[in-house]
């Protein structure tokens, strides 16, 4: 499980948006319903990784970022 996670987020960070070279996990978060989803899959896995609850994509700055929250030992 741990693997497909891995491998799930490795797709959504290299994924490229239309006007510019972002390499975020939630770049692809506005391309439809596909990309909506496999942005929350990597995000989810990289607060996962950082040993957090939760995870969302949000807008900072006019860029697409992911947002971890409740996370243990200081991580997020």
């Amino acid at each position: 499980m741990m693997k497909f996670l891995f491998i799930c987020a490795a797709l959504a960070f290299a994924f490229v948006a239309a006007d510019e070279l972002l390499l975020t996990t939630c770049a692809r978060m506005n391309d439809g319903f596909l990309g909506d989803k496999l942005a929350e899959v990597a995000c989810f896995t990289s607060c996962s990784l950082r040993n957090c609850g939760n995870s969302k994509c949000v807008f900072r700055d006019n860029r697409p970022v992911c947002a971890c929250g409740r996370c243990a030992d200081g991580a997020g």
